[in-house]
């Protein structure tokens, strides 16, 4: 903490951030923060000052991450970030083997694997969660490293990086996420289409990729239940689903988890403070006030909005929720709209996309290396608008210089 306190003191580094010349993904970082201080300002309670706080802190990591980024005035190339990747997973396999092993003797308290007594369509199952609290958060941080791994493969082709490849996978299918589909299906879109430009291929990818964020979605939030092997004791103390019925269809019926019961709560607590909100992070607060409007079983644990874009619905209103479609559309406009193009601005859209579609079933608004990403892309975009504009600028020295 101290040394990054120190970084955001450092006086060039305050002058950058005063002076320097903003890109359209800067400016909807800062209209982010002015919208949290409004929202701040309307819902003036302690949870919504710690929100604030914690935005302030995301915002300047992405500052301090793309200032020494742009000070190295080094090209940013995903092959160099290809060391620190497979370091993280080696050092994951490494670590489990290591902390298992004292878990088993007794010096460990906490184990590398999360017991799941009834974890939907799989029973009883143990996950990897390495060092984070939740195999959620360890798939979320090894979403970057694995698609660099997977763009290296793809690119070398090579016996040693299919080996790479399979290990990365593997401990990612060992957390047993809900996310793995979204992981697929983005690698499919930005890093195997990058190799099939044109024809009947690159169509076909993108379909079995929808295929994959709707199937992941669906079963994230639903569960598909046999009526004649079902009681209803059962769904009354099962952890994960909601007794609530969404619909039948011959022998099946389907219902809603957790994770749907918190969609629904922030829309419906959006409609308590549709404008500016009920305050960030006071959407647990709200909960354990108005259950019985939001008719909120007690099986259920009030807390974070689970949802990224329902969560900013209910506690920013409609002014977070359009200001959190400008940051993040924000980063696709620039893309889309950059001249020259690049393998490993592709890599990190593609993991920026990861963590958006994640964001369906996960608030993602506090996560360092979402912001992280964001500083990466808008380096790399404002390093190729120089770039661009220096190689316009030879070129019409070169046309004067050969007129007559």
């Amino acid at each position: 903490m101290f040394g990054f306190v120190k970084l955001i003191i450092n006086k060039s580094f305050l002058n950058w951030l005063v002076y320097h010349k903003l890109n359209l993904i800067d400016k909807a970082v800062i209209a982010w923060i002015f919208i949290s201080l409004i929202n701040l300002i309307i819902n003036w309670n302690l949870a919504t000052k710690l929100e604030f706080i914690g935005q302030i802190y995301m915002v300047l990591i992405y500052s301090v991450v793309k200032y020494y980024l742009l000070k190295s005035n080094k090209n940013l190339t995903f092959y160099k970030s290809v060391e620190l990747s497979l370091m993280l997973f080696y050092g994951i396999c490494v670590s489990l083997i290591f902390f298992s092993i004292l878990h088993y003797i007794g010096l460990f308290n906490k184990s590398p694997f999360l017991y799941c007594a009834d974890y939907p369509y799989f029973g009883a199952v143990y996950r990897l969660r390495a060092f984070t609290n939740e195999p959620v958060m360890l798939v979320s941080y090894l979403s970057l490293p694995f698609i660099i791994i997977a763009g290296q493969t793809m690119s070398i082709k090579s016996k040693k990086w299919i080996f790479h490849f399979i290990i990365a996978s593997l401990l990612l299918i060992l957390t047993l996420g809900k996310s793995l589909p979204i992981i697929l299906a983005v690698v499919l879109v930005f890093i195997v289409l990058h190799f099939y430009k044109t024809g009947f291929n690159k169509v076909f990818i993108r379909i079995i990729a929808l295929i994959f964020v709707i199937f992941s979605f669906f079963f994230s939030n639903f569960h598909i239940l046999n009526k004649k092997l079902v009681s209803n004791k059962y769904l009354e103390e099962t952890q994960y689903i909601d007794p609530d019925k969404v619909f039948s269809y011959t022998n099946y019926d389907v219902y809603g988890n957790w994770y749907w019961r918190q969609k629904i709560n922030g829309v419906k607590i959006f409609k308590l403070a549709p404008f500016f909100g009920v305050g960030g992070g006071n959407l647990i607060n709200i909960i354990k006030e108005e259950r019985n409007y939001l008719n909120f079983t007690d099986k259920f644990s009030a807390s974070d909005p689970i949802c990224t874009y329902t969560g900013v619905l209910s506690e920013f209103g409609l002014l977070g929720f359009f200001g959190l479609l400008f940051l993040f559309g924000s980063i696709y406009f620039c893309y889309y709209g950059n001249e020259i193009e690049s393998f490993e601005l592709k890599i990190f859209i593609g993991a920026f996309t990861y963590l958006l579609l994640e964001g369906l079933c996960t608030d993602i608004m506090n996560f360092k290396h979402l912001w992280v990403i964001m500083a990466i892309i808008s380096t790399i975009i404002s390093n190729n608008f120089i770039n661009a504009n220096i190689n316009r600028l030879d070129i019409a020295e070169s046309k004067q210089s050969n007129k007559p």
